[in-house]
């Protein structure tokens, strides 16, 4: 009779063990879906004509749907990054003194996604 026991008792630990391991599953997935949330991100380079990267460029990154407004700085290598950004269409605009500003229209981001817009800017005056 005891080795019936054991066996019972050996089965019920088990099933608990593989409901934990379910549940737990469960909670690793919803996790990172729910840490994914609802934003995307735009990001990339600012180079000159030459393909060189500029660094110290103003990016200014503009919801068009909310009217809201970001402000970067390109850093040293050239490179900027807008995180956190809502789905939505966007323009971004770069300037710099001693070259012409740019800008790119019409950019559509979606949920979770990350678009690379890369720049580049032309010597000369505004």
């Amino acid at each position: 009779m005891d080795s019936v026991r054991i066996c019972a008792t050996f089965r019920s630990r088990l099933s608990a063990f593989r409901g934990s391991i379910a549940y737990f599953a469960v909670f690793l997935t919803c996790s990172s879906l729910l840490s994914q949330g609802s934003a995307g991100r735009i990001l990339r380079s600012i180079t000159d004509p030459t393909g060189a990267v500029i660094p110290g460029v103003t990016v200014t990154i503009r919801d068009v749907d909310r009217g809201t407004t970001r402000t970067l700085v390109t850093d040293e290598a050239g490179l900027y990054n807008a995180p956190n950004l809502l789905p939505g269409t966007y323009t971004i605009r770069v300037e710099l003194s001693g070259f012409a500003s740019a800008e790119r229209p019409n950019i559509k981001l979606e949920v979770g996604q990350d678009i690379r817009v890369d720049i580049s800017l032309r010597g000369g005056p505004d």
